[in-house]
């Protein structure tokens, strides 16, 4: 096997090797001036704007272009309301939500008071109500679990201490004092 070489000479070009695959010619100009463009630090493509200021000037300025935006948006109006007209206006809307609500439960009193004198009606309003409603039959399986649970239930309201299951009150065990 012959060693491997750092030189040039002894590897083959990509491009002459069979199956390889073309280059673009163009595309690697293109590429070659972005790299040459990204590589030149000394002289960056836009020149910088050089600032004489010291650092407390830059910083005054930027706090006298705030407080001027901040004066912009107070006088103009449909920005944001004072604390009081928003207080004002979500207690209107409060009080209009509340007086419709009124209206609404007074409605359906009226409705039901008037179904209530005629026991007829109000029988076939309630009968039609209970139609309305979907029973969901229970599977099997349900049914079994709420026969355990009914099991369970009854076993406890008929001995809830559990004391017959041994066949004698546990004040007669004198095991269960012994410490």
């Amino acid at each position: 096997m012959p060693p491997i070489s750092g030189g040039s000479g002894s590897l083959p070009a990509l491009g002459k090797k069979g199956g390889a695959f073309e280059i673009d010619a163009s595309y690697m100009k293109n590429a070659q001036r972005e790299l040459d463009k990204l590589a030149d630090f000394d002289q960056p493509a836009m020149p910088l704007k050089k600032d004489d200021r010291s650092m407390a000037e830059i910083m005054k300025a930027k706090r006298e272009q705030t407080e001027a935006q901040i004066e912009s948006s107070k006088q103009q109006p449909g920005g944001q309301e004072s604390v009081e007209a928003r207080k004002a206006r979500l207690q209107a809307q409060r009080d209009i939500l509340r007086e419709h609500k009124k209206k609404q439960m007074a409605q359906e009193l009226q409705e039901f008071n008037a179904k209530a004198n005629d026991k007829d009606t109000l029988f076939k309003e309630l009968k039609q109500i209970d139609s309305q409603a979907q029973k969901v039959p229970a599977s099997n399986d349900e049914m079994e679990k709420r026969r355990q649970i009914l099991k369970g239930v009854k076993a406890t309201i008929e001995d809830p201490m559990g004391m017959s299951a041994k066949g004698s009150s546990i004040l007669d065990d004198l095991e269960a004092f012994k410490v």
